[in-house]
């Protein structure tokens, strides 16, 4: 996978909606890519992430406050629990058959970028709070984070 493909990747991602396009072509030459096997577990409920994953090929399924969700090409998770640095909610397995190809971007290299771009911060700090609207809008209206 190339860079423009990478960038054409990443600009799928919610969390990266509002990043410009030269600061997508800058994550893309940190973006490794990471192949996994079915019934692989890529983050852990409780365990802080190390990375943010987006999915370029196959299937994840994410389980989280029990239930389970199906992320296919172009779908992010991590991000919220890399930049707090806090546990995930989420588990998030290889879904069968086969293998899942995946975009990585480790803690320590979007942290170094970050620092070095401001304006990729701000960018990245506006999809993720879209990302969080986003899913407290999802919330049963009886649920007291529905209020947030």
């Amino acid at each position: 996978m190339d860079d423009r493909d990478k960038v054409s990747l990443l600009q799928r991602v919610d969390v990266f909606r509002e990043v410009r396009s030269d600061h997508l072509a800058l994550l893309a030459g940190i973006a490794q890519e990471f192949e996994a096997v079915a019934g692989a577990v890529l983050m852990r409920d409780e365990e802080i992430p190390d990375a943010v994953y987006v999915v370029a090929r196959g299937t994840i399924t994410l389980r989280i406050l029990g239930k389970t969700i199906t992320l296919t090409e172009g779908a992010g998770f991590g991000a919220l629990g890399l930049i707090g640095e806090r546990p995930a909610m989420l588990t998030a397995t290889v879904a069968g058959p086969g293998t899942a190809l995946l975009l990585r971007l480790t803690r320590p290299a979007l942290a170094d970028l970050l620092v070095e771009s401001p304006a990729l911060a701000v960018a990245l700090l506006r999809g993720m709070a879209h990302r969080v609207d986003t899913l407290v809008a999802q919330l049963p209206v009886h649920s007291p984070l529905a209020l947030v």
